[in-house]
């Protein structure tokens, strides 16, 4: 970790505790404002959470997928949901 990132995990788990999510579905409205000018993982997470979007991409290999207990057809049905979530389009004022 470089001096003044944020961990993405934690920048998220930020988001989800402020309330901002369940006010900007309420309102239709999303006000962030980063006030640490770093690497943007507060704007970020708090985007790609309000349209419900994964911020990563899960396409590539991940080495979990070579654990002996990897359930590769639930994973591919995980996938597959990620996919139908990203077509969502959502009236949303960012």
């Amino acid at each position: 970790m470089r001096w003044g990132v944020i961990n993405e995990t934690l920048a998220a788990a930020c988001i989800l505790e402020s309330g901002i999510l369940e006010r900007a579905r309420k309102t239709g409205k999303l006000y962030v404002w980063d006030p640490f000018c770093g690497s943007g993982s507060f704007l970020l997470e708090s985007l790609m959470s309000a349209l419900d979007q994964p911020v990563r991409n899960l396409d590539g290999k991940w080495p979990f997928q070579q654990w002996p207990i990897h359930d590769r057809e639930a994973f591919e049905q995980f996938r597959h949901e990620v996919e139908e979530v990203r077509k969502i389009k959502h009236d949303l004022d960012v």
